[in-house]
């Protein structure tokens, strides 16, 4: 609150960093607080990904978790995106990553129980 004055941010980019903090939904709750009513967040993290940032890498959110743990912060979730499949995955275990894939395959949601990320785009409300 010394910093950034609650509800002054009206776009969020935060990508590929919940991984790494040791309390996500207190994160996901200040990031709420500073975010301004009916402001954005652009919100992403990994699923499958090796371990980086040792030992600072806590946490992989599934695409229900990643929307249980926004919706918990009081964020309307306006698309939730998590693009992979086994094919992708078994590429990624064996050293083939994104260079190797055509666009298309590391963009498409195909629905699959395999995603290797998970993006949402959050809302606060305006009523908030």
């Amino acid at each position: 609150d010394k910093v950034i004055s609650p509800g002054s941010i009206a776009v969020s980019i935060c990508v590929q960093v919940f991984e790494h903090l040791q309390n996500p939904e207190l994160a996901m709750a200040q990031l709420y607080k500073l975010t301004a009513p009916g402001g954005w967040v652009v919100w992403s993290a990994p699923l499958f990904s090796m371990i980086h940032g040792d030992p600072h890498d806590y946490w992989r959110f599934t695409p229900n978790g990643a929307r249980l743990l926004a919706e918990k912060g009081g964020f309307e979730i306006l698309a939730v995106h998590s693009p992979g499949s086994l094919r992708e995955l078994s590429g990624y275990f064996v050293g083939i990553n994104a260079p190797y894939w055509e666009k298309k395959a590391l963009v498409q949601d195909t629905g699959s129980d395999f995603p290797l990320q998970v993006y949402m785009l959050l809302r606060r409300p305006e009523s908030s």
